[in-house]
């Protein structure tokens, strides 16, 4: 069967996102891609790490907001963030070019075009509080860096892709991690709970954004 198109959707806060009919789910909330992106990662997770050098992973690069946010946080509180992310199946120029967040002024067509343009697989510095590197790759043979503060786990759904969500995993992660980083995501299925405490993480509920009951930060103790 010939994989389907990939389609633009605009969302209830107006930013757009992604729908993949080939695994059947949106790269970001219906109710609100850009304030989900605010809410889960940067709320919960780069504006509770207190340090001036931050090495951020983020799981599943996709429309690259999640980076763009940060990249724009760091900036406007005078941090420096390294930046790994993976992707297996990264989005098709010609949809990248007709995604909209130009409601937050870090997030503006000639930035998300930029991050789009970027080769792969090689360190770039974005900008003078940003350097990031864009990995193809599948995560069963990913080395993850060493010393990450912070996590976005920003995957498809367990529903989609169990394999990405499992103890063996997080585990990984887990040993990956500086003692005291922060692993933050959008899923607080009751199985990723149990995979997180599993793997040595401390595991804290939070209210979620628009659409959303509850959202999951794990820490490494």
């Amino acid at each position: 069967m010939d994989k389907q198109q990939k389609t633009i959707i605009y969302t209830d806060d107006g930013s757009t996102t992604i729908f993949n009919p080939n695994i059947g789910e949106h790269y970001h909330s219906t109710h609100g891609a850009l304030q989900e992106s605010l809410h889960v990662f940067l709320m919960h997770g780069l504006a509770k790490i207190r340090c001036n050098e931050i090495n951020i992973f983020e799981m599943g690069l996709g429309t690259g907001l999640n980076f763009l946010l940060s990249a724009a946080f760091a900036k406007q509180h005078n941090l420096m963030i390294t930046y790994a992310g993976l992707d297996k199946y990264p989005i098709e120029n010609d949809i990248a070019e007709t995604l909209n967040f130009s409601a937050h002024p870090g997030t503006d067509q000639g930035r998300v075009e930029k991050f789009h343009q970027l080769t792969w697989n090689e360190w770039h510095n974005f900008s003078a509080n940003a350097r990031l590197l864009k990995t193809i790759g599948d995560i069963q043979d990913f080395t993850f860096p060493t010393g990450i503060d912070l996590v976005y786990w920003d995957a498809f759904s367990p529903a989609v892709q169990p394999e990405l969500w499992t103890e063996q995993i997080f585990s990984r992660i887990y040993h990956s991690m500086r003692s005291g980083g922060l692993l933050t995501t959008y899923c607080s299925r009751v199985v990723v709970q149990k995979a997180l405490r599993a793997s040595g993480f401390k595991v804290e509920k939070h209210p979620g954004p628009p659409g959303k009951r509850e959202i999951l930060n794990a820490i490494k103790v």
